[in-house]
């Protein structure tokens, strides 16, 4: 899997084994950041990256909400 490039990381060294034999990876996100998950969590889309784009989806989330919640009320 090293070197294996996905939309918002990449593989970079086999990082062991953790629980219930599991094999554990290292990834490096877009933003710089390192992480470790499985490669069952990659593969099911439960890790997308370190946090860093979960975080950043909710802020846009966020200013659309609040965005509705205004026209809602019939102010500016």
């Amino acid at each position: 899997m090293t070197g294996q490039q996905y939309p918002h990381f990449k593989v970079v060294r086999y990082g062991g084994m953790g629980k219930h034999k599991s094999r554990l990876w290292v990834y490096e996100c877009k933003c710089g950041k390192r992480f470790i998950a499985t490669s069952t969590d990659i593969q099911r889309s439960k890790v997308i990256s370190c946090g860093c784009f979960k975080e950043e989806k909710a802020k846009v989330s966020g200013a659309v909400v609040q965005c509705h919640s205004i026209l809602a009320d019939g102010t500016n």
